[in-house]
């Protein structure tokens, strides 16, 4: 089921910008920065990342370093997404997307012991309900709405929201 779940993101991400577009909700999209922060403080500690700048990082590359999706698909996202003019940490947030879900794909028994949820998840909802995000001054800022991410590493203790 995992597999076939991971497989299912990996489409997700490859089709990202391909969709027509939908109204962007900013309500729901600072709800999914905040579920991205909660998840993304949680994998910090299991990984041993603290670099509290940014919550915005290869948590692919931190677990299983050797294991990387195909230059041609990241290459293909990467490409899309410029296309339609996204902030850059949008098209980086997409590439660790697609690394996370092909370690999920590939070998998701170096995964399971964290016993996490899907860091991408909130992510992933974010880019496909239409809204665009990039971080200024200290903060996510998506539609006319922002969320603080200072001592975002703190989060972990509180349950992630969906």
């Amino acid at each position: 089921m995992t597999s076939y779940l991971q497989y299912q993101n990996a489409l997700r991400i490859l089709r990202l910008g391909s969709q027509m577009p939908v109204p962007p909700d900013d309500v729901l999209g600072i709800a999914d920065a905040k579920d991205y922060l909660h998840r993304a403080a949680q994998w910090a500690r299991k990984t041993g990342y603290t670099d509290d700048a940014s919550p915005f990082f290869d948590i692919a590359l931190r677990t299983a370093a050797n294991i990387r999706a195909p230059a041609s698909d990241v290459a293909e996202v990467v490409q899309r997404l410029k296309g339609l003019m996204r902030p850059r940490l949008m098209i980086r947030v997409a590439e660790y997307a697609l690394h996370w879900t092909y370690l999920m794909l590939r070998s998701p028994q170096l995964v399971v012991p964290y016993a996490l949820p899907d860091p991408f998840e909130p992510i992933l909802r974010c880019f496909e309900r239409g809204n665009v995000f990039y971080t200024e001054h200290g903060g996510i800022v998506i539609g006319n709405g922002s969320l603080s991410f200072r001592d975002w590493l703190a989060l972990t203790d509180g349950p992630t929201m969906r």
